[in-house]
């Protein structure tokens, strides 16, 4: 949705100020007027111009770049990665990079990982910044294990069980912890 109203705004603003730190919002929104540093901007990696990642980046606002809807048909792993690296070099942004599995398409979404975390771009290391779309019904616990593997540490669940019932249990065999 769209921050079409002043009162859209300062109600957004008012949740980010009283929401802990290290909590973000992520925005389908244009440039705020007074951005906060809770404030995370998605966008999307095939429709966003690095000029737009740069002004997010300028005004203190901190920016996801979302690989959903990409089409894996037609894009190699290599070249989505080479794509976001070009992207994050040229504008500075890309605190965060969402992968979701186009149609369950659980081997491109590895691939992609894989690819993306040899990637070497200033800031923080690129496992630091992989999130994995964990949708219940079509993530498998394969998946997460292998992408775990590879030091992945953040999935976005949409059920609570799915902390226990996937993540939790694959990050005790891998001998990690679960920080909440």
């Amino acid at each position: 949705s769209s921050l079409d109203y002043p009162r859209d705004e300062r109600n957004l603003e008012t949740i980010s100020n009283i929401a802990p730190t290290n909590e973000g919002f992520l925005l389908f929104a244009p440039p705020l007027k007074s951005p906060n540093k809770n404030h995370v901007v998605l966008c999307n990696y095939l429709k966003t111009s690095s000029d737009e990642l740069r002004d997010y980046k300028q005004q203190g606002i901190r920016t996801t770049i979302s690989l959903d809807d990409r089409d894996a048909s037609s894009d190699e792993p290599f070249e989505v990665a080479n794509r976001i690296a070009t992207l994050m070099d040229e504008s500075g942004g890309g605190d965060f990079i969402f992968v979701s599995s186009p149609d369950g398409d659980d081997d491109d979404t590895l691939r992609l990982c894989e690819e993306l975390s040899y990637l070497d771009v200033p800031g923080p290391i690129m496992k630091s910044r992989l999130m994995l779309d964990c949708p219940a019904e079509t993530t498998s616990e394969d998946l997460v294990d292998e992408v775990m593997s590879l030091g992945v540490n953040k999935f976005v669940v949409y059920k609570e069980t799915q902390v226990q019932d996937c993540i939790q249990e694959v990050a005790l065999e891998q001998g990690k912890q679960m920080v909440k």
